[in-house]
């Protein structure tokens, strides 16, 4: 992307910088985002202009703005005696009701 620089900060996290960057979140600040940067929780590797994403930091996953935890979904899947193995992640909707 133009006028975007990507880094490497805490524990090989991704960062962006940019006039295009957000300055805050609503309804309350975080951490992560402000001063033109944004601290993303995904691991990552820097290799000649590539991004090579390597998973997550936490478990933590944001979608729409709301807040929560992949463990707490796999957990209660493996509790089911038919489960062995799984894997949760987040996907887009069909009719794209997130946005709303």
């Amino acid at each position: 992307m133009a006028n975007v620089t990507l880094s490497l900060a805490d524990r090989g996290c991704l960062a962006v910088r940019g006039a295009n960057v957000g300055e805050t979140c609503w309804p309350e600040a975080v951490p992560e985002l402000g001063h033109g940067r944004f601290q993303t929780g995904d691991l990552a590797d820097l290799q000649d202009g590539w991004v090579f994403l390597r998973g997550r930091a936490s478990d933590l996953i944001n979608v729409a703005g709301r807040q929560g935890r992949s463990g707490g979904h796999r957990g209660a899947l493996r509790a089911h005696p038919g489960v062995r193995s799984c894997l949760v992640l987040g996907v887009p909707a069909e009719d794209d009701a997130r946005r709303r």
